[in-house]
């Protein structure tokens, strides 16, 4: 083979493989002034609409920083930027196979940075960003400020985990009413997409009546698709909260299913003590509780029963419940947080939580979070108080 073939070959070989390279990644580089030389830039992913997990780091070098990371196929998804350790400002970005992000900007506030390129879902967002930037602006430093304190005292061993706990919603983690206002305003006149979609999910999650109302005139634009997604169940959980059970109320039921897939209500536990209790695979302290709940089960000898209630997807649940040997009345409804949970735990409140039913099927008391012994206290007060009352 004559040489000036074989090097043409090798040549287009190379170019191949870098355009191969290129199109199943994404790339993100930007330019920043007025921010310390080797200032680290780090990426995160947003798993579950919840816990940012990192990707990937590198540093600012003669102010400019680059990422390469390979996506898959057909995929468009959001990325945060995170400058140094100013979480309060987390520029959303949306990148999928092929694309390339360009970012230039002065100083730490990302609402006054250029960004350009990456997937279309990216001009949505930007036109939200100018919409609401003052507001925002304001709220990024005030967040940063919120994080920063939260952080403060912590241990080396101790701030990973911290930084993972407070970065949910992080550009959120203020009740700013103005702010998510602004935001449904904004979205008002934009067409949806997954961006708009996203924006909507932050901006619906608020106590405030008026903004709830906003939220909830939006979501009458998704189309059934959209609204069956997991950011849809999610808006329809914030947006529609369901009637919530109080102390001396009846014991709401639904159908509940075991790991084997038999069908259970909690009215068949008429007759006696109901102790509900609420969890999820990723809570600790729901998983701290078991040892205590078959405790207090056994110590009422038949008078009680303790009911266990997931919230978890159901391959979730199923994979936890064998791995941690959870059995007795162990139940999932299949509908997550929109099903029976909503009516006990609602949007805000905290796991784990627990219900105390008398025989008659009302509620009686109700305790949210766990220590060790204290349940057990609490079951036998509340037992005690009502018998005596009765």
């Amino acid at each position: 083979m004559k040489p000036t073939k074989l090097f043409l070959m090798l040549s287009v070989a190379v170019l191949l493989g870098a355009c191969t390279k290129a199109n199943n990644s994404y790339i993100i580089e930007g330019k920043l002034s007025g921010i310390k030389e080797g200032t680290e830039i780090h990426l995160f992913s947003n798993d579950e609409m919840i816990i940012l997990s990192p990707i990937a780091s590198t540093r600012l070098e003669n102010g400019k920083f680059r990422f390469e990371i390979e996506a898959l196929p057909d995929t468009t998804l959001f990325v945060h930027l995170v400058v140094d350790a100013n979480y309060g400002s987390l520029p959303r970005l949306w990148v999928s196979q092929g694309t390339r992000t360009t970012i230039k900007g002065k100083g730490w506030n990302y609402c006054d940075w250029k960004i350009q390129g990456g997937a279309p879902e990216q001009e949505t967002e930007n036109k939200i960003v100018a919409a609401t930037r003052d507001l925002r602006s304001e709220g990024n430093i005030d967040n940063n400020d919120f994080f920063m304190r939260a952080l403060k005292g912590h241990t080396a061993e101790k701030y990973d985990s911290r930084i993972r706990m407070f970065q949910r919603g992080m550009a959120f983690a203020i009740e700013n009413v103005p702010l998510r206002s602004a935001i449904c305003d904004a979205l008002a006149d934009l067409p949806v997409d997954q961006a708009w979609i996203v924006n909507l999910y932050e901006a619906a999650r608020s106590l405030d009546e008026e903004v709830k109302s906003k939220g909830q005139a939006l979501y009458a634009r998704l189309s059934d698709e959209q609204k069956s997604s997991e950011y849809g169940k999610a808006l329809e959980w914030y947006l529609f909260p369901a009637p919530k059970v109080e102390i001396g109320d009846p014991l709401f039921d639904g159908t509940l299913y075991d790991l084997n897939g038999e069908r259970h209500h909690l009215i068949n536990f008429r007759g006696k003590y109901v102790l509900l209790d609420f969890w999820f695979a990723g809570c600790k302290p729901c998983i701290q509780a078991i040892p205590e709940l078959k405790q207090i089960e056994e110590a009422y000898n038949g008078d009680l029963v303790v009911v266990s209630i997931s919230s978890d997807k159901v391959e979730v649940w199923k994979e936890a419940s064998e791995r941690l040997g959870i059995t007795g009345n162990n139940f999932n409804d299949h509908k997550e947080k929109l099903g029976i949970v909503n009516h006990y735990l609602g949007c805000y409140d905290s796991y784990p939580r627990f219900y105390l039913a008398a025989p008659n099927g009302t509620i009686i008391d109700y305790k949210e979070g766990y220590r060790s012994g204290e349940l057990i206290e609490f079951v036998e007060k509340s037992i005690r108080e009502y018998t005596s009352n009765k």
